[in-house]
């Protein structure tokens, strides 16, 4: 009797033991990921705020600068940008989002305007979630002196792709951030630029 009360034990044992080291199976990858971002989809542009990437009229609590001789603020409902000789050093003032989509949908049109009559050169970077910038072929513009607001177009068609700092593909399906340069690499530049509003386009004009 005592023998078969141990191997009883012995036997509880060994099966506590097997239960305890036993191999789980491999979550699925709904329940692997669903705390990830990567497993959130990208809204599409053109759905985001009706194809309105931004009128202002929420404040610019998104908007950041990299340097101090850029300033950004609300003027009525349009974004004022303040430069004080800015282009030489690449400095930027950039806006983030949640991951938007811009594959079919790739024109982004600024209204725009100037004070003053220096023409400055305004160019506009996308970057994905990776940090990729398209910057193999720069989308610039020249805002016009003392014409009121204006529509500037920039085009992305064919330009998802990263030459510097090193080759990369710019994924179009997840952009998170518009970055601005006002002469970059170039002569400094002074003066006040306004955005009345930045929206997004399948064509210009639509």
């Amino acid at each position: 009797m005592k023998q078969l009360l141990l191997f009883v034990l012995v036997a509880g044992i060994v099966s506590c033991q097997s239960f305890q080291t036993a191999t789980l199976p491999e979550a699925t990858p709904t329940e692997q990921y669903k705390n990830s971002d990567d497993q959130v989809p990208p809204i599409l542009v053109q759905e985001y705020n009706a194809g309105t990437l931004d009128d202002f009229s929420k404040g610019i609590s998104r908007w950041n600068t990299s340097h101090g001789n850029l300033g950004l603020d609300i003027k009525g409902d349009t974004l004022a940008i303040y430069a004080d000789n800015v282009g030489p050093s690449w400095e930027e003032y950039y806006r983030d989002f949640s991951p938007l989509d811009f594959s079919e949908y790739q024109v982004i049109v600024i209204r725009a305007k100037i004070d003053g009559w220096r023409v400055p050169i305004i160019r506009l970077d996308l970057v994905d979630k990776g940090g990729n910038i398209t910057n193999s072929k720069p989308q610039m513009v020249k805002v016009a002196p003392n014409t009121g607001f204006q529509d500037y177009v920039f085009r992305y068609k064919n330009t998802f792709k990263q030459n510097w700092p090193s080759k990369a593909t710019v994924d179009s399906t997840q952009i998170t951030r518009l970055r601005f340069n006002i002469n970059g690499g170039k002569e400094p530049y002074s003066g006040t630029i306004y955005f009345d509003d930045i929206r997004v386009l399948s064509r210009f004009p639509e």
